[in-house]
């Protein structure tokens, strides 16, 4: 089953059930095969040589809250400060102070990626990158969540939880030690 909704189909029931069509259609047709992008997060190396091949240029602060924060590519390009309107109150744009295209950006972002000898990621795969960092400092699933801003930590878990290999040794040895015995292979 795919991770969305399938509102259509779920409108049509109703409106069978409300007498407003005679069939449902969408029953009619096999749901679409659903293939989930591999998770590529650079590591914690890998997000340093980032940070330092575009320290000097004016996106530096823009990757700085890509990585930090986990943000998606439109959140990102359409950060702005209130009260402002919206293209004038914008926080990252170029340098004649234009909103930075999406292309643009990932343009910029797939240039430093190979002249900095990294990994020919999306840009999307900062946003992975900071869940793994999160991860990987022993964040709580509910930290997690909260972090990248997810619905539920279903999906954190459902997203990242392979990310988290050694997490059932893990908890494994807390309670052992929460209950003061000695972990007997």
């Amino acid at each position: 089953m795919a991770p969305y909704p399938a509102t259509g189909f779920k409108n049509l029931s109703y409106a069978v059930r409300w007498n407003l069509v005679a069939r449902n259609v969408s029953d009619l047709v096999d749901e679409p095969a659903y293939h989930r992008i591999p998770v590529e997060p650079l590591t914690v190396e890998q997000v340093n040589i980032l940070l330092d091949a575009v320290s000097n240029h004016p996106y530096f602060p823009l990757y700085v809250a890509t990585c930090y924060l986990g943000l998606r590519q439109g959140e990102v390009l359409g950060i702005h400060v209130e009260g402002l309107d919206r293209n004038h109150g914008l926080i990252f744009t170029t340098r004649s102070g234009k909103p930075i295209g999406p292309r643009n950006l990932v343009r910029h972002f797939k240039s430093v990626l190979k002249k900095a000898g990294l990994p020919d990621v999306r840009f999307h795969d900062l946003r992975h990158t900071t869940a793994s960092l999160h991860i990987q400092s022993g964040a709580h699933p509910k930290e997690l969540q909260n972090a990248m801003r997810h619905s539920s930590w279903n999906l954190s878990m459902d997203t990242y939880g392979h990310l988290m290999p050694g997490m059932a040794n893990d908890a494994a040895g807390r309670l052992n030690k929460l209950l003061g015995r000695d972990a007997k292979p």
